[in-house]
């Protein structure tokens, strides 16, 4: 089953995001740094119009292919520019694309859960 995350920046509400492993090993080569330092520049703001342009054509090279796109990646992110897009707005999707990969583990919210259904089993009485 294919992760994906909803990418509405290029107009069309159907459009999405997603990344395999592949892709992230793809992703480091193309910038020379780790997912992990991505990541986290991502995560902290500290990211650049050029990583931008590097890695929305791997997370986005899917969805382009089941709509058969017929424009390239590098021209759509100018007209969402152009459109009033800000470059911000491309951290968040391409993050939780990462994320999706499962490469840092269990999220932090399946392990919330897991741990209040575990307390609710052993303490009945809540």
């Amino acid at each position: 089953m294919i992760k994906t995350v909803s990418f509405e920046l290029f107009g069309n509400k159907e459009d999405y995001l997603t990344l395999n492993i592949n892709d992230l090993m793809t992703i480091e080569s193309i910038t020379g740094l780790s997912i992990i330092e991505i990541f986290r520049n991502f995560t902290h703001g500290v990211y650049t119009l050029t990583s931008i342009y590097q890695i929305l054509p791997v997370a986005y090279n899917e969805c382009a292919k089941d709509k058969e796109e017929k424009q390239t990646v590098a021209n759509l992110i100018d007209s969402a520019l152009e459109n009033g897009a800000s470059i911000t707005d491309f951290g968040l999707p391409i993050m939780k694309a990462i994320l999706e990969t499962g490469i840092f583990g269990k999220k932090q919210e399946q392990k919330k859960t897991a741990q209040k259904k575990n307390t609710k089993q052993t303490n009945p009485a809540e």
